[in-house]
């Protein structure tokens, strides 16, 4: 007598979501809160492109925009580039899901091989 072994299928676990807006806004608080320095850098820092000649930082803001605004982009910016490196080291570290339809690459290569040998 055989029998199949078949794994059942994971759901989801439901918190999985709330881990993903708690980074959101994790990021996003962090943003918040460095925006002031992040303004105040950028327009006492002196840079320059040495070999061009053009001046890169110090950044003038325009001087009818409140600080308000100007912590503002700035924040936003800082968000979407934190935001973005993040996503990219947690692909890079996370495994991909795995779902029982998925097959190893070296089974195809495996099975390739005997039907070429036919």
């Amino acid at each position: 007598m055989s029998y199949q072994r078949t794994s059942t299928p994971r759901r989801p676990g439901p918190l999985r979501p709330l881990v993903g807006l708690i980074v959101l806004l994790g990021v996003g608080a962090g943003a918040y809160f460095a925006a002031p320095a992040l303004v105040d850098w950028l327009e006492t820092t002196h840079f320059e492109i040495a070999g061009l000649g053009w001046q890169i930082l110090p950044y003038s803001f325009p001087e009818e925009w409140p600080d308000a605004l100007t912590h503002a982009l700035v924040g936003v910016f800082a968000f979407l580039i934190g935001f973005s490196i993040l996503m990219l080291v947690l692909f890079m570290v996370m495994r991909p899901p795995r779902d029982e339809l998925d097959v190893p690459v070296g089974r195809v290569r495996e099975q390739k091989k005997k039907q070429k040998r036919r």
